[in-house]
């Protein structure tokens, strides 16, 4: 059973009020005990209680009590703080109020009588929306009002009042649970005195109640893992719902989501394997009724899907094997265009590319509604990258050792002449290609990232009797001719000196 020991006195049977106005950040509120009090309790409360405030409390001998420095003794709810002292002197106490924007503050000193100690309170459903409650108090008068709360938050006191009020140390009561959303309750006991002093106790079982005045369930509810997230889809007429994800063991509500499709991807909370997952419908505010069901991140689909590696081609047909182990079936969009469904067989799938972008995306889903879904993007290009030469080189013949080969491919495209990479300006090219004696090859490519070329081949002539070689010879011979006439009137002239 879980307890509140630290709520004990709301009103008491001795008070001392001491009030002060606190709008600053933090305020020192002076409250003087004119005797010694045993089991004393400090309660401070501001007027904006939607605000948010720590508290610390100094004796007159310097002992300090706070949020911070005695939380075991402090006990804090929504616009008060409850500081149990226990034995308290006489003289000036010193509470000091930290917040912003409270408001006016109040501080309220006084003594608990008896501890109304919760021994026993259980709840046992006896219908749909039909409970019967029990519980036993000790150390408090026989007076004791007894009033019971029904909490989708099991740490909240903030519940909604299902029972009329009981009375006595001990006993039992019927009620029924009120116009509220379907869903998992937490009930607890609140037991008052007639001096105002109070305690609280929850009921540890949670019970799950089904408001059949509410709307229909939602129709073909399907929960299950898609990749390590959670799906959860439903059948319903136009409108809003809410996909939910609850504790599978305290059945608190971990994560919502108000949609107006017909599905939800919701991510697992951080720190869980397995949750209850459930959807219905939200419309003004209002739950409809709905099931639970378990989604466990071990179901995950034991699956893989094989894609072609590159993520542009040229073909238009490409491969995809799927595997996957158990009784699964599987899908596939290309395209957001459904192309297979519910396969039963493992193997390879041939998939018909449209120009341009692809999305092909499979999916595998075992019995229980758990999907692995694998994405690709494939680009298919089929067309030939554009490619056009300054001039047709074919049959040209030169005297030079070298020729400029010139012109424009398109984007993105890759250029070679003769195996060499040619860069680009822009889309535009001038490379200069050397030359050989006789019969020169030239060999262009543009190639794009699909794999498409384009070629543009020529045979380019260097001569070797060309007007430039001939120039040369004849330069050449010319000055054999020379060298040897002059030699000739070189040995001449000996002859003559020597008669």
């Amino acid at each position: 059973m879980k307890k509140v020991s630290g709520i004990l006195a709301a009103v008491f049977l001795c008070l001392l009020l001491c009030r002060s106005e606190v709008y600053a950040a933090t305020q020192d509120i002076a409250v003087n005990l004119a005797e010694n009090r045993t089991d004393c309790i400090f309660q401070i409360a501001w007027e904006e209680t939607e605000k948010e405030a720590s508290v610390r409390i100094v004796s007159p001998s310097g002992q300090v009590y706070g949020t911070e420095e005695t939380p075991d003794q402090v006990t804090v709810m929504t616009g008060f703080i409850y500081v149990y002292i226990g034995d308290a002197a006489a003289g000036q106490w010193t509470v000091s109020v930290t917040g912003d924007g409270l408001g006016s503050a109040e501080v309220t000193v006084g003594s608990l009588p008896e501890s109304m100690n919760v021994d026993v309170f259980s709840v046992t459903e006896t219908g749909n929306g039909s409970y019967r409650a029990e519980w036993s108090i000790s150390d408090c008068p026989e007076d004791v009002t007894i009033r019971i709360y029904a909490s989708k938050n099991p740490d909240s006191y903030e519940g909604t009042e299902v029972s009329g009020s009981g009375r006595g140390a001990a006993g039992n009561m019927n009620f029924t649970m009120p116009d509220v959303d379907s869903g998992y309750y937490y009930f607890y006991l609140s037991v008052t005195a007639g001096s105002g002093a109070f305690n609280y106790a929850y009921c540890d079982t949670p019970y799950f109640y089904d408001n059949t005045g509410r709307a229909d369930k939602l129709t073909a509810v399907s929960a299950g893992l898609l990749n390590s997230d959670i799906y959860i889809s439903w059948e319903g007429e136009a409108g809003t719902y809410l996909a939910m994800l609850f504790d599978p063991d305290t059945k608190e509500l971990l994560l919502s989501e108000e949609t107006e499709e017909q599905s939800s991807l919701l991510a697992m909370p951080e720190g869980y394997t397995t949750v209850l997952a459930g959807a219905a419908s939200y419309d003004s505010g209002r739950l409809g009724r709905f099931d639970l069901y378990e989604v466990s991140a071990d179901n995950m689909v034991d699956a893989t899907v094989q894609f072609p590696d590159e993520s542009a081609t040229n073909r238009t047909v490409v491969t995809v094997n799927v595997t996957f182990s158990g009784n699964c079936t599987v899908s596939a969009t290309l395209n957001g265009e459904l192309m297979l469904e519910q396969s039963s067989e493992a193997g390879d799938y041939s998939v018909e590319l449209e120009e341009g972008d692809n999305t092909i995306v499979f999916m595998v889903s075992d019995a229980n509604g758990n999907m692995a879904s694998f994405v690709k993007e494939l680009y298919l290009d089929s067309i030939a990258p554009q490619l056009s030469m300054a001039r047709n080189l074919d049959g040209v013949t030169v005297d030079e050792d070298y020729i400029y080969v010139e012109g424009y491919t398109e984007a993105g495209a890759s250029l070679t002449c003769n195996g060499q990479k040619i860069e680009l300006v822009g889309n535009y090219f001038s490379y200069r290609q050397p030359l050989s004696l006789g019969k020169n090859e030239i060999r262009v490519v543009a190639a794009d990232i699909a794999g498409n070329e384009t070629q543009y081949t020529a045979e380019v002539r260097r001569p070797f009797w060309s007007s430039g070689i001939l120039r040369w010879i004849i330069l050449g011979a010319a000055a054999v001719a020379l060298i040897l006439v002059e030699t000739v009137l070189l040995v001449r002239g000996k002859r003559r000196s020597r008669r």
